[in-house]
């Protein structure tokens, strides 16, 4: 059952992507000037955790309860249905060998090559995931009330009403920015609003425990040896 959006939600209206607060305030990263994807796929999970942030905030007051979602919760990471776009897998694998620190990526290499063997995440380290700031936006978006998950249990199915759903007009917003990849083949805006209203963000997803990560580890390898 899907939530009800507070009245404040409602008719709102977002700034050019350009202007947004959480565009102007993140972390520049200086391989940005290097990788002409980078800045849109940093400056789209900016703006969803800003506006998801809000929007969550909104369903607190509305509820009157708290996020069951806390930090150190990593039952959502044990999950083999998360999506994640070849865009994301871009920035999970720049993030991987350019920004993690050496003592990480040893701790997340064996994983990686002998991911089938794991039911969770392979970048799940000790109950911490590793590249927190490049998760994909299905884990960005995932939000509990209520008791927080159990071990196995399918929330969607159990308690629908504690799920928050995704605000539909702050999907499209991400998806405007996320949308400015080439790769996703739009030129225009409104190109681009018509491939998100056709589904073009979930057609083009994989689920993370389908990709062969340890394949994603040697080539890699081969790349910088290159």
């Amino acid at each position: 059952m899907a939530t009800k959006e507070s009245a404040s939600e409602k008719g709102r209206s977002f700034p050019p992507h350009s202007e947004h607060p959480a565009i102007l305030s993140r972390i520049r990263y200086p391989q940005e000037t290097r990788y002409a994807w980078l800045p849109i796929l940093l400056d789209s999970y900016a703006i969803d955790d800003y506006e998801r942030k809000l929007h969550i905030n909104n369903e607190i007051t509305r509820r009157g309860e708290n996020l069951a979602c806390q930090e150190g919760c990593f039952v959502c990471c044990t999950s083999h249905a998360i999506p994640i776009t070849v865009f994301e897998l871009m920035g999970i694998s720049w993030y991987y060998y350019e920004v993690c620190e050496a003592d990480i990526r040893e701790q997340i290499t064996p994983r990686l090559l002998h991911h089938k063997e794991i039911i969770e995440c392979p970048f799940l380290l000790d109950t911490i995931c590793s590249i927190y700031p490049m998760r994909p936006l299905a884990c960005r978006d995932f939000s509990v009330f209520g008791e927080p998950c159990k071990m196995g249990e399918d929330t969607f199915v159990k308690r629908p009403h504690d799920m928050l759903i995704p605000n539909r007009e702050i999907s499209k917003y991400v998806a405007m920015r996320l949308l400015d990849f080439p790769g996703f083949g739009c030129s225009t805006i409104e190109q681009k609003r018509k491939a998100f209203d056709k589904g073009i963000i979930v057609s083009s997803s994989r689920l993370m425990h389908e990709l062969d990560w340890a394949d994603f580890v040697r080539r890699a390898k081969i790349s910088e040896a290159d």
